[in-house]
C-alpha cells in the first residue's frame, strides 16, 4: 500500500550532487500532485535542535497559567486552551512567534512577545535559532518545487526572502482526551493552510491524518522521529491552477499523553502577486483564481477565523518585540 505522505531524501540535493536533482524533484512534484504531502528526510537539520525545540516547548507549556498569560496575544505570543464543543475540557494550546521586523506599520506585521530569560531559561534562544532553521529550509524546499515545475531554481526566492513575509511558527500542545470521550477525538478540524509551504515536526505521539482525495477518507501520516512533514497551502493551489493540491488535513487528539507539534507556515512577501503560472496551463485552459496578492489572501483568512471563532475581536494587534 502506497503512503499518503511518501518519504522524500534530498541530502543529494543538499551535497551538491546534480545527478540526483531530477529525481528529487520527480518525487517532490509526484507527491505533490497526488496527495498534497511528503515526509522529509536528509534535510540536515540535528536531531539535537530538533530534540531541543521539543524540550522547550514542553517546558513552555508546563509552566504555570499566570506566567505564560504575560505574554497572551492573537497571532503572536501565547494562546490559551481552546474548549471543546462536546466537554468543557481542554484541547490544545499554542506559542506562535514569525519574522521580527521593527518598525514596520502594516497591520498583519506584528511583533513577537517573549517571557523574560528568568522565566522561561533558553525559551527564546532556542525557538529563534529553530524559526531561522525553519527559514532556510523553506528557500530550499521553494528551490526544489520551482525545479520540479520547470523554472529557474531561485523563482521563488524573492517570495521567501522579502523581509515583509508574513511567516509564522506554532508551537502546539494538545492534551489528551478524557475517558468517556473515547478515541478518534478531532482537536484540530479538517482544513487547507492558505500558506505556500508548511513544515511541520510532530513528536511521536502523532495524530496528524489528511484526506485522501480519491476515497474521501482522512489516512494517518505516522511519525518518522528524523522527519519533517511537509504540504502545501492555498497559494501553490492558486499558482498551479490546482495540479498541487492545497489537501484537507486535521489532528487527532492523543489518549494518554500530551502531544507536541511545530508547524512553520510560509506565505511569503506580502507584495507577491499570486496569479496561475502559465507553464501549468494546459493549451485552452483558463486560471481558475483571480489574481490576488498574498496579504489580500493572509488578510482575509485571518479576518474570517476571528470573524467566526472571535466576534467582536480586533484581528490584529501590533506589539513592539523585546
Amino acid at each position: 500500500m502506497t503512503s499518503i505522505a511518501p518519504i522524500i531524501d534530498i541530502s543529494g540535493y543538499l551535497a551538491g550532487d546534480k545527478s540526483q536533482i531530477p529525481k528529487i524533484t520527480s518525487e517532490i512534484d509526484r507527491a505533490f500532485r497526488t496527495s498534497g504531502f511528503f515526509q522529509l528526510v536528509g534535510h540536515g537539520i540535528p536531531q539535537s535542535q530538533i530534540d531541543g525545540m521539543i524540550k522547550q516547548t514542553a517546558e513552555f507549556f508546563a509552566l504555570p497559567d499566570e506566567t505564560k498569560r504575560k505574554i497572551h496575544g492573537k497571532m503572536r505570543g501565547y494562546q490559551s486552551p481552546e474548549l471543546r464543543e462536546s466537554l468543557s475540557s481542554l484541547a490544545k494550546e499554542g506559542f506562535f512567534m514569525g519574522r521580527h521586523m521593527p518598525g514596520r506599520n502594516r497591520p498583519i506585521v506584528e511583533g513577537n512577545l517573549w517571557l523574560k530569560e528568568e522565566d522561561a531559561p533558553g525559551f527564546r534562544q532556542t525557538m529563534e535559532e529553530y524559526f531561522a532553521a525553519m527559514e532556510n529550509l523553506a528557500v530550499i524546499l521553494l528551490r526544489l518545487i520551482a525545479l520540479g515545475l520547470g523554472l529557474e531554481e531561485t523563482y521563488f526566492d524573492d517570495f521567501a526572502k522579502q523581509p515583509e513575509g508574513a511567516v509564522l511558527c506554532r508551537f502546539h500542545r494538545y492534551h489528551p482526551t478524557l475517558p468517556e470521550e473515547g478515541d478518534d477525538v478531532v482537536g484540530l478540524e479538517a482544513h487547507a493552510d492558505t500558506s505556500a509551504v508548511t513544515i511541520l515536526y510532530q513528536d511521536g505521539i502523532g495524530g496528524l491524518q489528511v484526506k485522501n482525495e480519491k476515497t474521501g477518507q482522512f489516512e494517518t501520516i505516522e511519525p518518522i522521529p528524523d522527519a519533517f512533514v511537509i504540504n502545501l497551502g492555498n497559494m501553490f493551489a492558486r499558482w498551479t491552477n490546482d495540479t498541487y493540491l492545497a489537501a484537507e488535513h486535521r489532528v487527532l487528539l492523543p489518549t494518554d499523553k500530551f502531544r507536541y507539534s511545530a508547524a512553520y507556515f510560509m506565505a511569503g512577501w506580502l507584495d507577491q502577486v499570486i496569479e496561475c503560472l502559465p507553464q501549468v496551463l494546459k493549451a485552452g485552459e483558463a486560471p481558475k483564481y483571480e489574481t490576488c496578492t498574498v496579504e489580500q489572501l493572509v488578510t482575509n483568512f485571518r479576518k474570517e477565523i476571528y470573524d467566526i471563532h472571535t466576534p467582536g475581536a480586533t484581528a490584529y494587534v501590533t506589539v513592539e518585540e523585546s
